[in-house]
């Protein structure tokens, strides 16, 4: 019996580890799925929505929480305001939209002050980017090679500019200095365990506070920042097209542009941002990242069930969240107000210049996210080498 039990064993000793593991890898689900302390919670395309001009996810949320603690900010720093009918607007704040916010002392810049403004508008000469550590001339050539080049060009190309790279430590640190008065600004960016929110959620906060331009660290500039818009003044803000998709009506919508990893057919870019700083598409931007993932840790009756830190995000989800998603939404009602009606997307699909919708600039798609070689040799200001391994 002993005999045959072992070669028993002998025989199918594979069959039997397959099994071993099967059991084991059942224990450790069963046991991640009981266990409080590692609960997680995978959010998957709840924020589609196929209207772009209105996020019903946000708004069924904010339904839901009191928006108006989460604006509620020290009266010198920056504040939380939205147009009456926004679905913010849950109660008025007083003084109106915030104006141009001043510098702190002492100030993140190395003089203190903006190194001048760009021509004709409050946007200040400064370039803003992130990194996992600080970059400059000491330490630029121990960097991957798509990071120095573009940084190099950066530099080269705007030598009036004030070029500053946080580190991750620097960007805690500028978060929890200048949004010291917003405990849920704070709370969202250090405690959200994948960082690109954390990290989309700061080039708005810097950009809010101070202005200037933010890219991100895979794109290379072109032609000289003060170029770009010689033939216009008074702008707030600089907003790219990212994509135009020419949808097949023959398939499903959302089909083709999971396949393509965009949310809207025509979409805007974030890997820069350009604005004046305070200004009113930043700030929005801003609460309906913080009001969401917030409002994420609830249940349906508004009771906090679960740690911001529990949460995780499906790829195209985060896109909704904190990234072009989001972004082209809050950028499409305000151009909606500016223009009192809908902007068509096939109105922004037929661009081929710079357009102006109120204090905003919008660039057709060859500008900042150019599709071929030609438009990227010709006309494109920057260029984007899609390095980003954020999935």
């Amino acid at each position: 019996m002993r005999f045959s039990i072992i070669e028993m064993i002998r025989r199918n000793k594979f069959d039997i580890f397959l099994l071993v593991v099967l059991v084991f890898t059942v224990f450790v689900m069963l046991k991640e799925i009981f266990s409080s302390s590692s609960t997680r919670i995978r959010l998957s395309r709840v924020y589609r929505t196929k209207t772009p001009d209105i996020n019903e996810r946000v708004i069924e949320l904010s339904s839901k929480a009191n928006i108006s603690v989460l604006n509620a900010s020290d009266p010198s720093g920056p504040t939380a305001w939205f147009p009456p009918n926004s679905m913010f607007a849950n109660k008025r704040r007083k003084g109106g939209p915030p104006g141009k916010i001043a510098l702190s002392q002492p100030s993140i810049l190395k003089t203190g002050v903006a190194p001048g403004y760009i021509k004709g508008t409050e946007i200040p000469k400064i370039i803003w980017q992130k990194w996992k550590n600080r970059i400059d001339l000491t330490n630029v050539w121990k960097q991957d090679d798509y990071v120095r080049d573009g940084w190099m060009t950066w530099q080269v190309f705007n030598k009036e500019y004030e070029h500053i790279v946080f580190s991750d430590v620097d960007a805690e640190l500028f978060v929890r200095k200048e949004y010291s008065h917003r405990p849920d600004i704070i709370k969202v960016f250090t405690e959200v365990q994948q960082r690109i929110i954390a990290f989309d959620l700061l080039r708005y906060l810097v950009i809010y506070k101070y202005g200037g331009i933010y890219n991100d660290m895979d794109t290379a500039c072109r032609r000289p920042i003060d170029s770009w818009f010689d033939d216009f003044w008074d702008y707030g803000i600089v907003v790219g097209i990212e994509c135009v998709l020419p949808l097949d009506p023959g398939l499903p919508e959302e089909w083709q542009l999971d396949n393509f990893n965009v949310v809207y057919a025509v979409q805007f870019l974030q890997w820069t941002v350009m604005a004046a700083p305070g200004h009113q598409i930043i700030n929005r931007t801003i609460e309906q990242l913080v009001a969401s993932v917030i409002n994420d840790t609830r249940e349906d009756d508004g009771s906090v069930q679960w740690e911001i830190s529990d949460l995780w995000y499906e790829p195209m989800a985060i896109l909704n969240v904190s990234g072009p998603g989001l972004w082209t939404r809050t950028v499409k009602q305000y151009i909606n107000e500016q223009e009192l009606r809908v902007v068509a997307d096939s109105e922004y699909a037929s661009m081929w210049d710079i357009e102006i919708f109120g204090d905003l600039l919008l660039l057709p798609q060859s500008r900042w996210a150019p599709s071929s070689p030609q438009q990227e040799n010709e006309v494109a200001f920057l260029r984007h080498f899609w390095r980003g391994s954020w999935r």
